[in-house]
């Protein structure tokens, strides 16, 4: 029952004189042939965008009604992603003023984090998806800025010019169907680039942190003059070299207790302290709070002690961002484009390819992480969401600012953040079902549009709340970075691998005790290991390298983009197929379309398991397998398969709806409609359930 309601609220109501029945299955049909094109290549213009948008048309009042119908609920995700995308928005706003002489700010990050986000809630294919200003296009536009100084070109002008162009690769690319490549995109690549964007984080915090020892930037310096002589008041600018050495060290102060704090309230959920409530709210907003806590604690010196009497107003240094309605010469940027040469507008092309490369590999490698591993239920629109994402780089450059991006770690961020998780069936004796409690509790994710939806528009409300914005000490958001560096390497395979080089050989059998722990441990030699891993390595260092490399630096996505072909060409020379298979999967366009009994024999399958999610944790939605099916099952399945086809009951544990092994039996969820892993089977209940299966026509699942 609840299978089938939650069917029909992700299907279109009923035209004419079709019934329920007949409608489903005309949706599920198109779905089926939508999800099979999207790994098929077509040089038929456009037709990738045709069944991207057939697949998720059926499910678009869904995305909203599953959303609305969580009540106050949703505000959790979604607040929880505004301040994942809020904060470093504000800290590559400062990144910017500062590398484009104040060209571009926090307003501009701010405001096209908020269109674009309303637009990709609205319109995109994959809602789950967030969309907003990364570090690699930052970079770019630091070269971009340096390279317009050295010639004399116009640097707004050029840059609205320069997403014109990369708008035009981009829209060519989603309507050439070339989208279907990033179904070749594996973790080789996709984690390296994940790795790539946390030493990053973690590079711009270790910098911000030692430019608080320097004397501040140009920038920084006219903007506290002008604040100085609108409000009246200051002591000047600290400049001397004892007070520089006090504001490094209060700045590290403030980064690192707002890093630790952070830490740990991520953590407040398993703490045995405080009632449940006060502990789910930690753990949703404890970072917010954190920022805010952290940023009061920042005026101690100020009005406290002799040392007030005489302390600079540039200590700690806070925000330069401009407010909202001063007005902003970026916006009439289309009336500066005459200021630009022919030779202008042609060189724009190169730095538009670059960031078309990124944007490629980035967009499409952020919305797989932000789906894939999570076991939805609605398929992917990549076509769609790279044409739309066109739309949006044409409209950052009519209005002068940067433009935006899928971003990572924020998207699968967002998709874990809207977990559902159901109530346990079994109890130990003496035991309360803890809500709080997620080991071994069956979960599912709620696609919607709303929670991403309200974090775009909270990141419009902050543009209205820029004069309190002023008052957080660029610190904190230092310390935030190394935050958001550190929390994208929880589940990345890359980063646990690494970890192995450090494990004691003797202890390793501690780390396959651990029931979420990766199962290429059991099943590939540690040799093969340490050699896969070192080879990431050394794409990630030289990734990492090109990034400081001057002006060359602005390629570093078409290494990344080389990768790809090399994981699937030159790999297999070097590693065999089954150690490859069990460490980085392919995504093989080649799968049976339809369904098949065997589950073993079904290589698409194979390759998207999650295997560092115990079979226990269940998404009662999701389609065959369940989170935690392992390639060395197969045999197992196909022993069965076997058996039931000669009439004889199989010896192995079978699998049932949804693909949760039958050594756990199956019953409804009243409240939350889906089925959760309780009590185990007996061997009479399995040739109880083996003879049932027996006396029904075997059926696809």
């Amino acid at each position: 029952a609840g299978q089938r309601r939650f069917a029909q609220s992700s299907t279109t109501t009923p035209l004419g004189g079709d019934g329920p029945k007949k409608v489903a299955a005309q949706a599920s049909n198109v779905q089926t042939q939508a999800s099979v094109h999207q790994k098929k290549f077509s040089w038929m213009p456009g037709r990738g965008m045709y069944y991207d948008l057939a697949g998720r048309a059926p499910h678009y009042k869904s995305d909203w009604v599953d959303g609305f119908r969580t009540n106050i609920g949703i505000l959790a995700p979604a607040t929880y992603i505004f301040f994942a995308s809020a904060i470093p928005a504000l800290t590559f706003g400062e990144q910017l003023a500062d590398e484009t002489d104040g060209e571009m700010n926090g307003v501009h990050v701010l405001l096209a984090t908020f269109l674009c986000g309303c637009m990709q809630a609205i319109f995109g294919g994959q809602p789950l998806l967030i969309v907003g200003v990364a570090e690699p296009i930052v970079l770019v536009y630091d070269y971009m800025f340096r390279i317009s100084k050295t010639y004399g070109i116009p640097f707004l002008p050029w840059a609205s010019v320069t997403l014109f162009w990369t708008s035009l690769f981009l829209l060519l690319l989603a309507v050439f169907n070339t989208c279907f490549y990033a179904h070749h995109f594996t973790r080789f690549s996709g984690e390296l680039f994940g790795v790539l964007i946390s030493l990053l984080f973690l590079q711009q915090a270790i910098k911000g942190l030692a430019s608080e020892f320097s004397p501040p930037h140009p920038h920084f310096l006219a903007s506290a003059s002008a604040r100085r002589a609108e409000v009246g008041v200051g002591y000047g600018v600290a400049e001397e070299q004892p007070w520089l050495l006090f504001n490094g060290s209060f700045a590290l102060v403030l980064a690192g207790g707002l890093l630790y704090t952070s830490i740990r309230s991520v953590e407040a959920r398993n703490w045995v302290i405080f009632p449940g409530f006060l502990r789910r709210f930690i753990a949703d907003y404890g970072t917010a709070v954190f920022v805010l806590i952290w940023t009061l604690l920042s005026y101690i010196p100020a009005v406290t002690g002799p040392v007030a009497q005489q302390l600079p107003e540039t200590i700690p240094r806070r925000l330069v961002i401009p407010n909202t309605f001063d007005g902003s010469k970026n916006y009439f940027v289309l009336q500066r484009l005459g200021e630009l040469e022919g030779w202008h507008v042609g060189a724009a092309i190169i730095p538009a390819a670059i960031i078309a490369v990124l944007f490629f590999f980035d967009h499409n490698v952020s919305s797989q992480l932000a789906q894939e591993g999570m076991h939805l239920r609605k398929p992917a629109a990549y076509h769609w969401d790279f044409f739309l994402l066109s739309m949006m780089t044409l409209l950052c450059g009519c209005i002068g600012i940067p433009p935006v991006n899928g971003v990572i770690p924020q998207a699968p961020m967002h998709s874990r953040a809207n977990a559902i998780w159901l109530k346990k069936k079994e109890l130990k004796p003496g035991e309360e079902d803890d809500a709080d409690e997620h080991e071994g509790r069956p979960y599912y994710i709620l696609e919607n549009r709303v929670s991403n939806l309200l974090q775009s528009l909270l990141c419009g409300v902050a543009l209205l709340a820029t004069p309190i914005l002023q008052k957080i000490p660029r610190s904190v958001l230092w310390g935030f970075f190394a935050f958001m560096a550190i929390e994208g390497l929880p589940g990345n395979q890359f980063y646990q691998r690494i970890l192995l080089f450090f494990t004691d050989p003797k202890r390793l059998h501690k780390v396959k005790e651990d029931p979420k722990h990766a199962t290429f441990i059991d099943t590939v030699p540690m040799g093969v290991i340490w050699k896969f891993t070192a080879v990431q390595f050394a794409g990630l260092a030289i990734c990492y390298g090109i990034t400081w490399a001057g002006i060359v630096g602005i390629s570093f996505p078409l290494f990344i983009m080389l990768l790809v072909p090399a994981r699937e060409k030159l790999f297999p020379r070097i590693f065999d197929d089954k150690s490859l298979q069990e460490m980085d999967p392919l995504d093989l366009s080649d799968a049976p379309s339809e369904p098949t009994e065997s589950p073993g024999d079904d290589p698409y399958r194979l390759a998207h398991t999650d295997t560092g999610v115990p079979a226990a944790e269940h998404n009662p939605y999701a389609a065959f397998p369940a989170p935690g099916y392992h390639a060395q099952h197969a045999a197992q399945h196909n022993i069965h398969h076997a058996s039931r086809q000669a009439g004889t009951p199989g010896s192995l544990p079978v699998y049932s709806q949804g693909g949760v092994p039958a050594t756990y039996a199956m019953q409804p969820m009243s409240m939350q409609g889906g089925f959760a892993p309780i009590t185990p089977m007996t061997p009479q209940q399995q040739q109880q359930f083996f003879s049932v299966q027996q006396s029904q026509p075997a059926q696809p699942r």
